[in-house]
């Protein structure tokens, strides 16, 4: 049997304790002992481009992508706001 754990990035960088649920989220999923420490967490790898997406290429990558959201909302039982 396959298995996905799936977080939105919302939920991530919020604070320290909402860092930490989704931590131990993924802890809980990998089987990890839950009092495993982690360190200090900084951004990594944050894009710099910052240009305006038209709205024509935000409404057709929605579009193009509804109904695979759709499914897997479906399947995780909840809707992720992106």
């Amino acid at each position: 049997m396959d298995f996905m754990l799936v977080s939105s990035s919302g939920s991530i960088n919020i604070n320290r304790e909402a860092e930490m649920t989704v931590i131990k989220k993924g802890f809980s999923f990998l089987n990890i002992n839950d009092d495993f420490y982690i360190g200090e967490m900084a951004l990594l790898n944050v894009g710099t481009n910052k240009q305006a997406i038209s709205t024509d290429i935000i409404s057709y990558l929605t579009e193009y992508f509804e109904p695979y959201n759709e499914t897997l909302f479906n399947l995780l039982g909840y809707k992720i706001d992106w």
